[in-house]
Protein backbone atom coordinates (compact mmCIF):
# COMPACT_ATOMS: atom_id res chain seq x y z
CA UNK A 1 0.00 0.00 0.00
CA UNK A 2 1.37 3.39 -0.92
CA UNK A 3 2.33 5.80 1.83
CA UNK A 4 -0.44 8.31 2.61
CA UNK A 5 0.46 11.88 3.35
CA UNK A 6 -1.12 13.37 6.51
CA UNK A 7 -2.71 16.02 4.35
CA UNK A 8 -4.62 13.29 2.49
CA UNK A 9 -6.58 12.20 5.65
CA UNK A 10 -10.28 13.17 5.84
CA UNK A 11 -13.02 13.25 8.50
CA UNK A 12 -15.91 10.87 8.00
CA UNK A 13 -19.43 11.64 9.23
CA UNK A 14 -22.28 9.14 9.47
CA UNK A 15 -25.90 10.22 9.47
CA UNK A 16 -26.98 7.41 11.75
CA UNK A 17 -24.60 8.06 14.65
CA UNK A 18 -26.80 10.55 16.55
CA UNK A 19 -29.90 8.42 15.99
CA UNK A 20 -28.07 5.35 17.23
CA UNK A 21 -26.97 7.18 20.37
CA UNK A 22 -30.53 8.29 21.14
CA UNK A 23 -31.91 4.81 20.52
CA UNK A 24 -29.37 3.22 22.88
CA UNK A 25 -29.82 5.83 25.61
CA UNK A 26 -33.60 5.46 25.43
CA UNK A 27 -33.22 1.68 25.78
CA UNK A 28 -30.99 2.21 28.81
CA UNK A 29 -33.64 4.50 30.32
CA UNK A 30 -36.45 2.03 29.77
CA UNK A 31 -34.41 -0.80 31.31
CA UNK A 32 -33.25 1.51 34.13
CA UNK A 33 -29.57 0.98 33.34
CA UNK A 34 -27.01 3.66 34.32
CA UNK A 35 -29.83 5.99 35.45
CA UNK A 36 -28.48 8.36 38.10
CA UNK A 37 -31.53 10.42 39.11
CA UNK A 38 -35.28 9.90 39.45
CA UNK A 39 -37.92 12.50 38.59
CA UNK A 40 -41.01 12.24 40.80
CA UNK A 41 -43.98 13.71 38.93
CA UNK A 42 -47.67 13.36 39.72
CA UNK A 43 -47.13 10.34 41.96
CA UNK A 44 -44.94 8.48 39.43
CA UNK A 45 -41.17 7.93 39.31
CA UNK A 46 -39.15 8.35 36.10
CA UNK A 47 -35.52 7.05 36.24
CA UNK A 48 -33.38 9.15 33.87
CA UNK A 49 -29.81 10.19 33.08
CA UNK A 50 -28.67 13.63 34.24
CA UNK A 51 -26.36 14.18 31.27
CA UNK A 52 -29.12 13.45 28.74
CA UNK A 53 -31.57 15.87 30.42
CA UNK A 54 -28.89 18.55 30.80
CA UNK A 55 -27.89 18.24 27.14
CA UNK A 56 -31.48 18.77 25.95
CA UNK A 57 -32.88 21.25 28.49
CA UNK A 58 -31.37 24.47 29.85
CA UNK A 59 -33.69 24.01 32.84
CA UNK A 60 -32.11 20.70 33.82
CA UNK A 61 -28.63 21.89 32.84
CA UNK A 62 -28.90 24.77 35.32
CA UNK A 63 -30.34 22.42 37.96
CA UNK A 64 -27.51 19.90 37.68
CA UNK A 65 -24.54 22.25 37.13
CA UNK A 66 -25.27 25.15 39.47
CA UNK A 67 -25.26 25.16 43.26
CA UNK A 68 -28.87 24.08 43.64
CA UNK A 69 -30.07 21.53 46.19
CA UNK A 70 -31.29 19.23 43.38
CA UNK A 71 -27.73 18.90 42.08
CA UNK A 72 -26.88 16.13 44.53
CA UNK A 73 -30.33 14.66 45.19
CA UNK A 74 -31.24 11.22 43.88
CA UNK A 75 -34.96 12.00 43.59
CA UNK A 76 -36.27 15.33 42.32
CA UNK A 77 -39.89 16.45 42.64
CA UNK A 78 -41.17 18.36 39.60
CA UNK A 79 -44.22 20.56 40.29
CA UNK A 80 -46.74 21.85 37.77
CA UNK A 81 -46.40 18.99 35.27
CA UNK A 82 -48.60 15.89 35.09
CA UNK A 83 -47.14 12.39 34.84
CA UNK A 84 -48.62 11.90 31.37
CA UNK A 85 -47.05 15.10 30.06
CA UNK A 86 -43.69 14.32 31.67
CA UNK A 87 -43.70 10.93 29.93
CA UNK A 88 -44.26 12.67 26.58
CA UNK A 89 -41.47 15.18 27.28
CA UNK A 90 -39.01 12.45 28.26
CA UNK A 91 -39.88 10.55 25.09
CA UNK A 92 -38.99 13.70 23.15
CA UNK A 93 -35.70 14.17 25.02
CA UNK A 94 -34.64 10.60 24.27
CA UNK A 95 -36.14 10.14 20.80
CA UNK A 96 -36.59 13.68 19.36
CA UNK A 97 -40.22 12.72 18.70
CA UNK A 98 -43.34 14.11 20.36
CA UNK A 99 -47.04 13.44 19.77
CA UNK A 100 -49.09 16.65 19.89
CA UNK A 101 -52.88 16.47 19.76
CA UNK A 102 -55.89 18.55 20.72
CA UNK A 103 -56.23 16.83 24.10
CA UNK A 104 -52.67 17.40 25.33
CA UNK A 105 -51.42 20.60 23.68
CA UNK A 106 -52.68 22.97 26.40
CA UNK A 107 -50.72 21.00 29.01
CA UNK A 108 -47.75 20.13 26.84
CA UNK A 109 -46.81 23.65 25.74
CA UNK A 110 -46.69 25.23 29.26
CA UNK A 111 -44.67 22.26 30.52
CA UNK A 112 -42.26 22.60 27.58
CA UNK A 113 -41.84 26.28 28.43
CA UNK A 114 -41.23 25.45 32.10
CA UNK A 115 -38.57 22.85 31.26
CA UNK A 116 -37.20 24.93 28.37
CA UNK A 117 -37.72 22.33 25.64
CA UNK A 118 -37.77 24.53 22.56
CA UNK A 119 -38.45 21.67 20.14
CA UNK A 120 -41.68 20.70 21.92
CA UNK A 121 -42.71 24.34 22.25
CA UNK A 122 -42.27 24.85 18.48
CA UNK A 123 -44.14 21.64 17.68
CA UNK A 124 -47.08 22.72 19.85
CA UNK A 125 -47.08 26.17 18.27
CA UNK A 126 -47.14 24.70 14.77
CA UNK A 127 -50.00 22.38 15.74
CA UNK A 128 -52.09 25.22 17.21
CA UNK A 129 -51.43 27.40 14.16
CA UNK A 130 -53.09 24.72 12.02
CA UNK A 131 -56.11 24.68 14.37
CA UNK A 132 -56.91 28.38 14.06
CA UNK A 133 -60.57 29.15 13.33
CA UNK A 134 -62.96 32.02 14.21
CA UNK A 135 -64.12 30.31 17.42
CA UNK A 136 -60.68 29.85 18.98
CA UNK A 137 -58.22 32.32 17.43
CA UNK A 138 -58.55 34.89 20.23
CA UNK A 139 -57.98 32.27 22.92
CA UNK A 140 -54.98 30.88 21.05
CA UNK A 141 -53.62 34.41 20.67
CA UNK A 142 -53.76 34.98 24.44
CA UNK A 143 -52.34 31.50 25.06
CA UNK A 144 -49.42 32.24 22.71
CA UNK A 145 -48.77 35.60 24.36
CA UNK A 146 -48.72 34.06 27.84
CA UNK A 147 -46.07 31.56 26.80
CA UNK A 148 -43.89 33.72 24.57
CA UNK A 149 -44.74 31.90 21.31
CA UNK A 150 -43.99 34.78 18.95
CA UNK A 151 -44.65 32.96 15.68
CA UNK A 152 -47.98 31.57 16.91
CA UNK A 153 -48.93 34.97 18.36
CA UNK A 154 -48.28 36.69 15.02
CA UNK A 155 -50.26 34.03 13.13
CA UNK A 156 -53.20 34.30 15.55
CA UNK A 157 -53.22 38.11 15.33
CA UNK A 158 -53.21 38.08 11.52
CA UNK A 159 -55.95 35.46 11.44
CA UNK A 160 -58.08 37.42 13.97
CA UNK A 161 -57.93 40.49 11.77
CA UNK A 162 -58.75 38.44 8.67
CA UNK A 163 -61.95 36.96 10.20
CA UNK A 164 -62.84 39.91 12.45
CA UNK A 165 -66.45 40.05 11.25
CA UNK A 166 -66.87 36.40 12.30
CA UNK A 167 -65.10 36.45 15.68
CA UNK A 168 -67.23 39.29 17.04
CA UNK A 169 -70.18 36.87 16.94
CA UNK A 170 -68.44 34.35 19.21
CA UNK A 171 -68.31 33.95 23.00
CA UNK A 172 -64.51 34.39 23.06
CA UNK A 173 -64.85 37.98 21.87
CA UNK A 174 -67.50 38.85 24.48
CA UNK A 175 -65.25 37.52 27.26
CA UNK A 176 -62.19 39.53 26.22
CA UNK A 177 -60.85 42.10 28.71
CA UNK A 178 -61.31 45.71 27.60
CA UNK A 179 -57.56 46.08 27.02
CA UNK A 180 -57.55 43.19 24.55
CA UNK A 181 -60.52 44.61 22.63
CA UNK A 182 -58.77 47.97 22.38
CA UNK A 183 -55.61 46.35 21.05
CA UNK A 184 -57.57 44.36 18.49
CA UNK A 185 -59.63 47.21 17.04
CA UNK A 186 -56.56 49.45 16.77
CA UNK A 187 -55.35 47.30 13.88
CA UNK A 188 -54.97 49.20 10.61
CA UNK A 189 -56.63 46.29 8.81
CA UNK A 190 -59.78 46.45 10.97
CA UNK A 191 -60.27 50.24 11.00
CA UNK A 192 -61.66 50.38 7.41
CA UNK A 193 -64.27 47.74 8.34
CA UNK A 194 -65.50 49.94 11.17
CA UNK A 195 -65.41 53.04 8.97
CA UNK A 196 -67.65 51.33 6.37
CA UNK A 197 -70.16 50.26 9.04
CA UNK A 198 -73.06 52.74 9.19
CA UNK A 199 -73.97 51.77 12.76
CA UNK A 200 -70.40 52.43 13.97
CA UNK A 201 -70.22 55.73 12.13
CA UNK A 202 -73.54 56.86 13.63
CA UNK A 203 -72.32 56.03 17.17
CA UNK A 204 -69.10 58.00 16.64
CA UNK A 205 -71.03 60.98 15.25
CA UNK A 206 -73.39 60.89 18.24
CA UNK A 207 -70.46 60.81 20.67
CA UNK A 208 -68.72 63.69 18.90
CA UNK A 209 -71.89 65.78 18.97
CA UNK A 210 -72.48 65.02 22.67
CA UNK A 211 -68.97 66.10 23.73
CA UNK A 212 -68.43 69.00 21.31
CA UNK A 213 -71.89 70.61 21.60
CA UNK A 214 -72.90 70.69 25.29
CA UNK A 215 -75.72 73.11 24.40
CA UNK A 216 -77.49 70.31 22.49
CA UNK A 217 -77.29 67.61 25.20
CA UNK A 218 -80.77 68.28 26.56
CA UNK A 219 -82.22 66.98 23.31
CA UNK A 220 -79.99 63.89 23.18
CA UNK A 221 -81.72 61.65 25.72
CA UNK A 222 -80.92 57.98 25.17
CA UNK A 223 -79.55 55.02 27.12
CA UNK A 224 -76.08 55.92 25.86
CA UNK A 225 -76.16 59.47 27.24
CA UNK A 226 -77.70 58.72 30.64
CA UNK A 227 -75.58 57.96 33.72
CA UNK A 228 -75.93 54.46 35.13
CA UNK A 229 -77.62 54.08 38.47
CA UNK A 230 -77.86 51.21 40.94
CA UNK A 231 -74.29 49.90 40.58
CA UNK A 232 -72.30 50.05 43.77
CA UNK A 233 -69.44 48.47 45.64
CA UNK A 234 -70.21 45.64 48.02
CA UNK A 235 -68.07 43.31 50.12
CA UNK A 236 -68.48 39.54 50.17
CA UNK A 237 -67.08 37.21 52.86
CA UNK A 238 -66.87 33.53 52.00
CA UNK A 239 -66.31 30.31 53.95
CA UNK A 240 -63.76 30.20 56.76
CA UNK A 241 -63.77 28.76 60.28
CA UNK A 242 -66.83 29.44 62.45
CA UNK A 243 -67.51 29.95 66.15
CA UNK A 244 -68.86 26.42 66.50
CA UNK A 245 -65.38 25.06 65.66
CA UNK A 246 -66.58 24.08 62.20
CA UNK A 247 -65.72 24.82 58.60
CA UNK A 248 -68.16 27.22 56.98
CA UNK A 249 -69.74 27.13 53.53
CA UNK A 250 -71.91 30.24 53.97
CA UNK A 251 -71.38 33.47 52.02
CA UNK A 252 -72.41 36.92 53.31
CA UNK A 253 -72.54 40.22 51.42
CA UNK A 254 -72.33 43.69 52.96
CA UNK A 255 -74.23 46.50 51.25
CA UNK A 256 -72.82 49.89 52.36
CA UNK A 257 -75.92 51.66 51.08
CA UNK A 258 -78.16 49.91 53.62
CA UNK A 259 -75.40 48.98 56.13
CA UNK A 260 -76.80 45.44 56.12
CA UNK A 261 -75.51 41.93 55.53
CA UNK A 262 -77.38 39.31 53.52
CA UNK A 263 -76.68 35.71 52.58
CA UNK A 264 -75.67 34.66 49.07
CA UNK A 265 -75.78 31.05 47.77
CA UNK A 266 -73.57 28.75 49.87
CA UNK A 267 -70.34 27.32 48.47
CA UNK A 268 -70.31 23.87 46.91
CA UNK A 269 -67.71 22.83 49.51
CA UNK A 270 -66.97 24.10 53.03
CA UNK A 271 -63.53 25.71 53.08
CA UNK A 272 -61.20 27.52 55.47
CA UNK A 273 -57.79 29.03 54.64
CA UNK A 274 -59.48 30.12 51.41
CA UNK A 275 -58.65 32.90 48.93
CA UNK A 276 -61.18 34.91 46.94
CA UNK A 277 -61.28 37.62 44.26
CA UNK A 278 -63.87 39.23 41.99
CA UNK A 279 -63.49 39.78 38.25
CA UNK A 280 -65.96 40.83 35.56
CA UNK A 281 -69.00 40.38 37.79
CA UNK A 282 -67.88 36.95 38.99
CA UNK A 283 -66.64 35.86 42.41
CA UNK A 284 -63.90 33.21 42.49
CA UNK A 285 -63.19 31.09 45.61
CA UNK A 286 -59.76 29.50 45.38
CA UNK A 287 -58.13 26.58 47.19
CA UNK A 288 -58.33 26.29 50.98
CA UNK A 289 -58.81 23.33 53.34
CA UNK A 290 -61.91 21.12 53.60
CA UNK A 291 -61.00 19.41 56.88
CA UNK A 292 -59.13 16.58 55.20
CA UNK A 293 -56.82 18.03 52.58
CA UNK A 294 -55.63 21.28 51.04
CA UNK A 295 -57.50 22.02 47.85
CA UNK A 296 -56.68 23.05 44.31
CA UNK A 297 -60.33 23.38 43.29
CA UNK A 298 -61.89 26.72 42.32
CA UNK A 299 -65.54 27.76 42.47
CA UNK A 300 -67.13 30.65 40.56
CA UNK A 301 -70.36 32.59 41.16
CA UNK A 302 -71.62 34.65 38.22
CA UNK A 303 -73.42 37.53 39.92
CA UNK A 304 -74.85 38.73 36.60
CA UNK A 305 -76.88 35.54 36.12
CA UNK A 306 -80.60 35.58 36.92
CA UNK A 307 -80.19 32.63 39.27
CA UNK A 308 -76.63 32.86 40.53
CA UNK A 309 -75.18 29.50 41.58
CA UNK A 310 -71.64 28.35 42.27
CA UNK A 311 -69.92 26.38 39.51
CA UNK A 312 -66.55 24.61 39.43
CA UNK A 313 -63.94 25.95 37.01
CA UNK A 314 -60.46 24.66 36.16
CA UNK A 315 -58.44 23.62 39.24
CA UNK A 316 -55.05 25.11 40.04
CA UNK A 317 -51.87 23.20 39.25
CA UNK A 318 -51.02 23.02 42.96
CA UNK A 319 -53.02 22.51 46.15
CA UNK A 320 -52.96 25.66 48.27
CA UNK A 321 -54.35 26.78 51.61
CA UNK A 322 -53.68 30.28 52.99
CA UNK A 323 -52.47 31.45 49.57
CA UNK A 324 -52.51 35.08 48.46
CA UNK A 325 -54.74 36.09 45.55
CA UNK A 326 -55.24 39.24 43.47
CA UNK A 327 -56.44 40.45 40.06
CA UNK A 328 -54.21 42.18 37.52
CA UNK A 329 -55.14 43.15 33.97
CA UNK A 330 -58.08 40.79 33.71
CA UNK A 331 -56.30 37.74 35.14
CA UNK A 332 -56.25 36.09 38.56
CA UNK A 333 -52.91 35.54 40.31
CA UNK A 334 -52.46 33.13 43.24
CA UNK A 335 -49.18 32.85 45.12
CA UNK A 336 -47.67 30.75 47.92
CA UNK A 337 -49.81 28.71 50.29
CA UNK A 338 -49.45 25.34 52.03
CA UNK A 339 -50.29 21.99 50.41
CA UNK A 340 -50.05 19.92 53.60
CA UNK A 341 -46.37 19.13 53.05
CA UNK A 342 -44.55 22.28 52.04
CA UNK A 343 -44.98 26.03 51.65
CA UNK A 344 -45.06 27.01 48.00
CA UNK A 345 -42.76 29.52 46.38
CA UNK A 346 -44.71 29.31 43.14
CA UNK A 347 -47.29 31.63 41.65
CA UNK A 348 -49.86 30.74 39.01
CA UNK A 349 -52.18 32.82 36.86
CA UNK A 350 -55.72 32.02 35.69
CA UNK A 351 -56.89 32.97 32.21
CA UNK A 352 -60.68 33.36 32.40
CA UNK A 353 -61.08 33.07 28.63
CA UNK A 354 -59.20 29.80 28.34
CA UNK A 355 -60.27 28.51 31.78
CA UNK A 356 -56.64 27.58 32.41
CA UNK A 357 -54.00 28.00 35.15
CA UNK A 358 -50.36 28.55 34.22
CA UNK A 359 -47.40 28.33 36.63
CA UNK A 360 -45.10 31.35 36.78
CA UNK A 361 -41.69 32.10 38.23
CA UNK A 362 -41.44 31.30 41.96
CA UNK A 363 -40.42 33.48 44.91
CA UNK A 364 -37.18 32.96 46.83
CA UNK A 365 -39.10 31.93 49.98
CA UNK A 366 -42.14 29.70 50.39
CA UNK A 367 -45.00 31.49 52.20
CA UNK A 368 -48.42 30.67 53.63
CA UNK A 369 -50.60 33.35 55.19
CA UNK A 370 -49.03 36.10 53.04
CA UNK A 371 -50.93 38.96 51.42
CA UNK A 372 -50.93 39.45 47.63
CA UNK A 373 -51.81 42.87 46.14
CA UNK A 374 -51.13 45.05 43.09
CA UNK A 375 -49.62 48.54 43.19
CA UNK A 376 -48.14 50.50 40.30
CA UNK A 377 -48.29 47.51 37.92
CA UNK A 378 -46.29 45.30 40.28
CA UNK A 379 -47.51 42.36 42.38
CA UNK A 380 -46.47 42.34 46.05
CA UNK A 381 -46.39 39.24 48.28
CA UNK A 382 -45.93 40.31 51.90
CA UNK A 383 -45.30 38.52 55.21
CA UNK A 384 -46.49 34.99 55.96
CA UNK A 385 -44.92 31.86 57.43
CA UNK A 386 -42.22 29.72 55.75
CA UNK A 387 -42.65 26.63 57.94
CA UNK A 388 -39.96 27.71 60.40
CA UNK A 389 -40.26 31.46 60.87
CA UNK A 390 -42.95 34.09 60.71
CA UNK A 391 -41.84 36.63 58.12
CA UNK A 392 -41.44 40.39 57.97
CA UNK A 393 -40.09 40.20 54.41
CA UNK A 394 -41.84 40.68 51.12
CA UNK A 395 -41.15 40.18 47.43
CA UNK A 396 -42.19 42.11 44.31
CA UNK A 397 -43.11 40.49 40.98
CA UNK A 398 -42.69 42.44 37.75
CA UNK A 399 -45.09 41.02 35.09
CA UNK A 400 -42.99 42.57 32.32
CA UNK A 401 -39.72 40.83 33.27
CA UNK A 402 -41.40 37.86 35.01
CA UNK A 403 -38.96 38.19 37.90
CA UNK A 404 -39.23 38.57 41.69
CA UNK A 405 -37.13 41.00 43.72
CA UNK A 406 -36.96 41.73 47.48
CA UNK A 407 -38.64 44.70 49.12
CA UNK A 408 -37.89 46.53 52.36
CA UNK A 409 -39.02 44.38 55.33
CA UNK A 410 -41.81 45.41 57.70
CA UNK A 411 -41.04 46.41 61.28
CA UNK A 412 -43.09 43.43 62.56
CA UNK A 413 -43.29 39.78 61.50
CA UNK A 414 -46.85 39.01 60.37
CA UNK A 415 -48.79 36.02 59.12
CA UNK A 416 -52.53 36.08 58.43
CA UNK A 417 -52.61 39.87 58.08
CA UNK A 418 -55.18 41.70 55.97
CA UNK A 419 -53.55 43.46 53.01
CA UNK A 420 -55.10 46.07 50.71
CA UNK A 421 -54.08 49.06 48.56
CA UNK A 422 -55.31 52.66 48.64
CA UNK A 423 -53.81 55.02 46.03
CA UNK A 424 -50.75 52.77 45.55
CA UNK A 425 -50.14 52.70 49.32
CA UNK A 426 -50.12 49.11 50.66
CA UNK A 427 -51.73 48.63 54.09
CA UNK A 428 -50.92 45.52 56.17
CA UNK A 429 -53.35 45.12 59.05
CA UNK A 430 -53.02 42.90 62.11
CA UNK A 431 -51.88 39.29 61.81
CA UNK A 432 -49.89 37.11 64.19
CA UNK A 433 -46.21 37.62 65.12
CA UNK A 434 -45.63 34.32 66.94
CA UNK A 435 -46.54 35.69 70.36
CA UNK A 436 -49.37 38.15 69.88
CA UNK A 437 -52.43 38.70 67.73
CA UNK A 438 -51.84 42.18 66.37
CA UNK A 439 -53.88 45.34 66.12
CA UNK A 440 -50.98 47.32 64.63
CA UNK A 441 -50.97 48.48 60.99
CA UNK A 442 -48.10 49.31 58.66
CA UNK A 443 -48.27 50.98 55.28
CA UNK A 444 -45.81 50.76 52.39
CA UNK A 445 -45.27 53.62 49.97
CA UNK A 446 -44.72 51.96 46.59
CA UNK A 447 -43.11 55.17 45.29
CA UNK A 448 -40.47 55.57 48.03
CA UNK A 449 -40.13 51.90 48.94
CA UNK A 450 -40.43 52.53 52.69
CA UNK A 451 -42.75 51.40 55.52
CA UNK A 452 -44.39 53.56 58.17
CA UNK A 453 -46.73 52.70 61.05
CA UNK A 454 -50.19 54.21 61.38
CA UNK A 455 -53.00 54.18 63.93
CA UNK A 456 -53.81 50.74 65.38
CA UNK A 457 -57.13 49.02 64.71
CA UNK A 458 -59.67 49.07 67.54
CA UNK A 459 -59.13 45.32 68.20
CA UNK A 460 -56.46 42.74 67.29
CA UNK A 461 -57.31 40.74 64.19
CA UNK A 462 -55.54 37.70 62.71
CA UNK A 463 -56.61 35.84 59.53
CA UNK A 464 -58.60 38.95 58.68
CA UNK A 465 -60.01 40.16 55.38
CA UNK A 466 -59.04 43.62 54.10
CA UNK A 467 -60.25 45.60 51.09
CA UNK A 468 -61.11 49.10 49.89
CA UNK A 469 -64.66 50.43 50.10
CA UNK A 470 -65.60 53.96 49.04
CA UNK A 471 -61.99 55.11 49.30
CA UNK A 472 -61.49 53.76 52.81
CA UNK A 473 -59.63 50.74 54.13
CA UNK A 474 -61.99 48.08 55.47
CA UNK A 475 -61.13 45.08 57.68
CA UNK A 476 -63.66 42.32 58.35
CA UNK A 477 -63.89 39.42 60.84
CA UNK A 478 -60.76 37.55 62.03
CA UNK A 479 -59.55 36.24 65.40
CA UNK A 480 -58.42 38.43 68.33
CA UNK A 481 -56.64 35.68 70.29
CA UNK A 482 -59.71 34.76 72.32
CA UNK A 483 -62.77 35.12 70.12
CA UNK A 484 -63.72 34.79 66.49
CA UNK A 485 -65.00 38.12 65.18
CA UNK A 486 -67.95 39.19 63.06
CA UNK A 487 -67.32 42.93 63.35
CA UNK A 488 -65.99 45.34 60.75
CA UNK A 489 -64.03 48.59 60.99
CA UNK A 490 -62.75 51.14 58.50
CA UNK A 491 -59.73 53.44 58.31
CA UNK A 492 -59.90 56.92 56.85
CA UNK A 493 -56.44 57.77 55.40
CA UNK A 494 -57.22 61.50 55.53
CA UNK A 495 -58.15 61.49 59.22
CA UNK A 496 -55.81 58.66 60.30
CA UNK A 497 -58.61 57.15 62.38
CA UNK A 498 -60.39 53.77 62.69
CA UNK A 499 -64.05 53.32 63.48
CA UNK A 500 -66.40 50.36 63.88
CA UNK A 501 -69.01 50.49 61.12
CA UNK A 502 -72.17 48.75 60.01
CA UNK A 503 -74.03 45.84 61.40
CA UNK A 504 -72.09 42.70 62.35
CA UNK A 505 -72.12 39.63 60.14
CA UNK A 506 -74.37 36.76 61.14
CA UNK A 507 -71.41 34.38 61.44
CA UNK A 508 -68.24 34.92 63.47
CA UNK A 509 -65.37 33.65 61.35
CA UNK A 510 -61.70 33.74 60.47
CA UNK A 511 -59.65 32.12 57.67
CA UNK A 512 -62.37 33.36 55.28
CA UNK A 513 -62.06 34.61 51.73
CA UNK A 514 -63.07 38.17 50.93
CA UNK A 515 -64.14 39.67 47.63
CA UNK A 516 -64.82 43.31 46.89
CA UNK A 517 -66.11 45.73 44.29
CA UNK A 518 -68.89 43.55 42.92
CA UNK A 519 -70.71 46.11 40.80
CA UNK A 520 -74.23 44.90 41.37
CA UNK A 521 -76.95 46.39 43.57
CA UNK A 522 -78.50 43.12 44.55
CA UNK A 523 -77.44 39.52 44.00
CA UNK A 524 -80.11 36.83 43.94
Amino acid sequence: MAYLEEEQASEVFTNCHAKSLLTTMNLLRKTRVLCDVTLHVGGMDFPVHRIVLAACSDYFCAMFTNEMSEKSESKIHIQGVSATVMQALLDFIYTETVCVNISNVQELLPAACLLQLTGVKNACSAFLEKQLDPTNCLGIKIFAENHGCERLLTAAEKYSVKVFDEIIQNEEFRLLPVEEVERLIQSDEIEPLIRRCHECRDLVDEAKKFHLRPDLRSGMCSLRTQPRYGNQEVVVILGGFGSHQNLVDTVEMYNPKTSEWKYLPSLLKSRRYVSAVSLNGKIYVIGGYDGQARLNSVECLDTTAEEAQWQNVAPMNQHRGLAGACVYKGKIYVCGGFDGYSRHTSMEVYNVVLDQWILLCGMSVGREGAGLVVARDKIYCIGGYDGVNLLDSGEVYDPDTERWSPMEPMSTRRSGAGVAVVNDIIYVCGGYDGSNHLSSVECYNSYTGHWTSIQNMTVPRCYVGACILRGKLLVVAGYDGNTLLNSMESFDPLKNTWEIIGQNMSTQRCDAGKSQNINKEDIA
